[in-house]
């Protein structure tokens, strides 16, 4: 026979049974910034097939290229990528850099030598985007190609708006 004391303890079981069924899985740690003293992975010498032409104000003075085989998305929110600046009358620089979507910032991280190896920047802290000539390929990365609403985009995105023509 089942009396009120069984019958009590039997709903709260069902209770807690569902409330456990119910419990959002906890999801892992997800870190917010770079760990201390983190040794960077560089990227292979950039291919030829993989730079695309990007759009900035500056187009009259140089022109900009990404390395798509180079793009990645860190845990941590960092979107880094190559880039390559051929300006009209000085030598190009190809650098390894990252932008932090969320806080609006660009760091170097290193720098491709001729003889096709990286040097690592000397001073990779994280800088202020401004929407100003200085580092208007890190404006133009961050507001048109990279980010949406201070987050990464997906890598499917960012090919996809970097291969869109001009506006």
């Amino acid at each position: 026979m089942i009396t009120n004391s069984h019958f009590r303890m039997g709903v709260t079981l069902l209770v807690a049974a569902l409330a456990a069924c119910s419990a959002p899985a906890e999801k892992p740690a997800v870190p917010l910034a770079p760990p201390e003293n983190e040794q960077v992975a560089l990227p292979d010498r950039p291919a030829a097939d993989g730079w695309i032409e990007f759009t900035t104000v500056a187009k009259e003075t140089s022109r900009f290229y990404i390395d798509s085989h180079s793009i990645s998305v860190m845990p941590w929110g960092e979107v880094r990528y190559t880039v390559r600046i051929a300006p009209v009358s000085a030598t190009e620089v190809v650098s390894f850099e990252g932008i932090m979507c969320k806080s609006r910032e660009w760091r170097p991280l290193a720098f491709l030598r001729p003889d096709g190896s990286w040097s690592l920047a000397r001073e990779p802290g994280w800088l202020e985007i401004h929407a100003v000539f200085q580092n208007d390929h890190h404006h133009a990365l961050y507001r048109d190609y990279l980010c949406a609403f201070n987050s990464p985009r997906t890598l499917s995105e960012m090919i996809r708006e970097l291969k869109k023509p001009p506006h």
